[in-house]
């Protein structure tokens, strides 16, 4: 029995272009169950992450199963951003100041893909409402990804400021703690 690749397709261990997709789809399913993990675990949904983890479901479906040409570099560089950032989760600090480019990566190079997308289809005469709509969702993610990590920023240089004017380092507290109150 021979295994079919796709032409475009790189090498995963799914054996046609169909499974992959449909794996890939499914694996998505665990950012959009991840909100409500967070939410049972007592933490907070930012704009990005609670806009990102509930539209992607819905992306992965219109982009990936129903409409799925020149999906695979969207994806890898996804997944890529994925793998490190769960690796920085598990405890591997070394991850935390690359995952701004690779996800800032990932968001520029597959809106990108779907600006040529939406132009290759456009000229054959085909449907690119779900490259626009994927274009969308993408551009809106970078937004709010690239606001999250200015915000950050923001955050760590008043950290700094008041640090370098106290002369003290504030002990963090977890945000339980914030809410005690001893009279």
């Amino acid at each position: 029995m021979t295994t079919s690749y796709s032409d475009n397709s790189l090498f995963w261990l799914l054996p046609t272009d169909a499974d992959r997709r449909y794996a890939y789809h499914l694996s998505k399913f665990y950012e959009y169950i991840d909100i409500l993990l967070v939410l049972a675990n007592g933490g907070q949904v930012a704009l990005h992450f609670g806009f990102h983890h509930l539209t992607t479901p819905v992306l992965t479906y219109v982009r990936v199963l129903k409409h799925h040409k020149g999906w695979e570099l969207f994806a890898t560089l996804n997944a890529l951003h994925h793998v490190l950032m769960y690796w920085y989760f598990g405890g591997i600090s070394a991850f935390r100041p690359i995952l701004k480019w690779t996800g800032t990566l990932q968001l520029v190079m597959g809106t990108l893909a779907e600006i040529r997308m939406i132009s290759v289809k456009l000229g054959d005469g085909e449907v690119v409402w779900p490259n626009m709509i994927a274009g969308l969702l993408l551009t809106c993610y970078m937004m709010l990804f690239v606001r999250e990590i200015k915000m950050e920023e923001a955050q760590e240089e008043e950290k700094n400021h008041n640090e370098d004017s106290s002369g003290i380092s504030e002990v963090p507290r977890s945000p339980s703690a914030e809410r005690l109150k001893v009279d």
